[in-house]
């Protein structure tokens, strides 16, 4: 394996190698990371570590996890506000079992305008069969972000997160796609009907399982054709977020996806986007050995998560 350049201030892990400096938060921007952690909580101590590490590189205004036990990232929220990398407090929702949805805000620029509560309710929502079609409902909330400029006010958001309904269709009923379809048809109706109640910008993200033009998201295609969202936009299924292996050239998909009905968007394709560890992308970019891929798959897999963080950024300081 090629020797892993280095990036200034760099304190992540030998097996991710860095990340691209362009990622790390600074005062001229909103920034929120949605990363699915994969089965995460805190008896694994050397995982957390690892976590931790990229979290406080990362620096996020706000981090949307999915895959969270209840409570598991208190520790690690603790140590980021001790070590002065903000003022972070969590958020759990009730559903999901170990596999919650979790928010992660620094105070020190966001704060909550209102209750973080999931939305809909168990089993509002089911398929003619009875499935829940959110086994984890969206963990809303309503954040303030403050201006970088001192005589100008911050302004107001609202933020879902999302874990949608696996791949798992065992008994071959495609139940699990007719649960996503009918997710976003409950989304896009809550966008239209509910969502303009606090008349402030929305942004959805999470885990949806499925790339994004898949045919389950034809509702939110049907609000961006008539310009009351961006989501196609935003984005591009050939920057995967997902980690998997089937060849040299075939090692991942897009399944984190974002939605927004922010004006302020202008930003998110300039430098937001999937964070991809330099380690992989020198080996995907240079001559390695699809073992080598494949080795290095596994063990970030193993040791980190199945999934990269993607970054949505909103410009501040010129907008605001």
């Amino acid at each position: 394996m090629a020797k892993i350049k280095k990036i200034p201030n760099d304190n992540i892990s030998e097996l991710l190698g860095g990340i691209d400096k362009k990622f790390i938060d600074n005062d001229d921007f909103l920034d929120i990371v949605q990363w699915n952690l994969r089965w995460f909580n805190s008896m694994d101590k050397d995982r957390a570590k690892k976590i931790e590490k990229v979290l406080s590189l990362l620096n996020s205004d706000i981090f949307v996890f999915q895959e969270i036990a209840d409570g598991s990232l208190d520790d690690i929220a603790k140590s980021l506000s001790e070590n002065g990398k903000g003022s972070y407090q969590v958020a759990y929702g009730t559903t999901g079992g170990q596999q919650r949805i979790a928010i992660m805000w620094d105070m020190e620029w966001v704060r909550t305008k209102d209750d973080i509560i999931e939305l809909f309710g168990k089993n509002t929502v089911t398929t003619p069969n009875g499935k829940d079609v959110f086994p984890r409902l969206p963990l809303w909330s309503y954040f303030f972000c403050k201006s970088t400029i001192s005589n100008r006010r911050g302004f107001d958001f609202q933020l879902v997160g999302l874990h949608l309904k696996s791949q798992m269709d065992k008994e071959g009923t495609n139940e699990d796609n007719l649960q996503r379809t009918l997710s976003a048809a409950k989304l896009s109706d809550w966008l239209i009907k509910e969502g303009n109640r606090f008349d402030s910008d929305i942004i959805i993200l999470g885990d949806w399982n499925e790339p994004p033009d898949a045919e389950a998201w034809e509702s939110l295609r049907n609000l961006e054709k008539n310009k009351n969202v961006k989501f196609t936009k935003i984005n591009d299924k050939t920057n995967f977020s997902h980690l998997y292996y089937l060849n040299r050239n075939d090692v991942g998909s897009l399944l984190d996806l974002r939605v927004v009905t922010s004006p302020f968007a202008k930003e998110m394709n300039k430098t937001g986007g999937t964070i991809h560890w330099l380690a992989l992308e020198e080996l995907l970019s240079g001559s390695a050995t699809a073992g080598e891929v494949k080795k290095i798959i596994n063990e970030i897999k193993t040791e980190i998560t199945d999934h990269l963080p993607v970054l949505t950024r909103f410009g501040v300081s010129k907008k605001h």
